[in-house]
């Protein structure tokens, strides 16, 4: 069957204002195309005006229905890691453990008679693990006829050790009948062990010097920072 060129030419221009009244009905209704048919013989235009009294009003939505959703698609790679955020505001501090040793409280007393290479251990108990503020005090009185140097120093139970003082005890020039060495430092272990206090004489004279009243007071700290002067 062969169409002239007349009647393909017409068809083509048809469509072309066919398309072109689409265009515009659905334009001008926002997406939906109206139109009326013949209740007759069903002939439709397309149209954005009233129907006729022989006509039908009908109109659809130049975009179909949504379909069903599809399939979740894979997970995509993984992207690059963001910078690192600003850091937070401290935190308030927590409560800190104290442990406080003491002897001679009962007015018992202790004979300084050690020496530097055997030390005589006036106090001890167990510290915990960690990083702690510690003082420690010994009371050393002479008794009739002593002479000579006492030196009192602390050992953590990481083997450290820790000078309390020296005092020069007796009753010569320069002596003293009764004195108290104290001293306050900051010692970490790295596991529960005993901290311990020790006295030896040094030029021992006469009769051995008594230890008194001892005590050391360990507070647990979070951390703690140690500074070291030179002397010019």
């Amino acid at each position: 069957m062969h169409m002239s060129l007349k009647h393909t030419t017409m068809a083509v221009l048809a469509a072309i204002v066919a398309a072109i009244a689409v265009a515009g009905v659905t334009h001008a209704s926002g997406g939906e195309i109206t139109g009326c048919y013949k209740t007759v013989n069903g002939q439709l235009r397309i149209t954005s005006e009233a129907c006729l009294p022989s006509e039908t009003a009908v109109s659809w939505n130049q975009t179909g229905i949504q379909g069903p959703t599809g399939p979740q698609g894979a997970t995509g790679e993984q992207g690059p890691k963001g910078a690192t955020g600003a850091t937070g505001a401290t935190g308030a501090r927590g409560p800190s453990d104290a442990f406080d040793g003491f002897g001679g409280f009962d007015g018992r007393i202790l004979a300084i008679t050690g020496t530097q290479a055997s030390p005589t251990l006036v106090l001890t108990y167990n510290l915990p693990a960690g990083a702690f503020a510690v003082t420690a005090s010994v009371n050393i009185h002479a008794t009739p006829g002593t002479g000579g140097l006492v030196r009192c120093m602390t050992q953590s139970g990481d083997g450290v050790w820790y000078n309390i003082g020296v005092g020069s005890i007796g009753a010569g020039p320069g002596q003293t009948l009764e004195t108290t060495e104290t001293s306050t430092f900051t010692l970490d272990q790295a596991a529960p062990n005993p901290l311990k206090m020790f006295c030896w004489r040094l030029n021992p004279v006469g009769p051995a010097p008594i230890a008194g009243l001892s005590e050391a007071v360990a507070i647990q700290v979070a951390n703690h920072t140690t500074f070291s002067i030179a002397y010019p």
